[in-house]
């Protein structure tokens, strides 16, 4: 069980670096604060990462 939470652990944190130079480079304004998000999102099962895209994918199409 302990190695399940240490597995969580590294995908969070590396989801939180991945997601730190890609949002920087895609040019979001917030790119800290979504890399913290997509961070977080990855402790949440099957649907983690997921609920990052959803929320990118709105505010693009609100920006058209």
């Amino acid at each position: 069980m302990y190695a399940i939470y240490i597995v969580s652990v590294e995908v969070a944190v590396l989801g939180f670096v991945l997601g730190l130079p890609i949002y920087y480079l895609l040019g979001y304004p917030a790119f800290l604060s979504l890399s913290i998000l997509a961070g977080f999102s990855m402790f949440i099962p099957i649907v983690g990462s997921l609920v990052v895209m959803i929320f990118l994918i709105l505010y693009n199409i609100s920006r058209v």
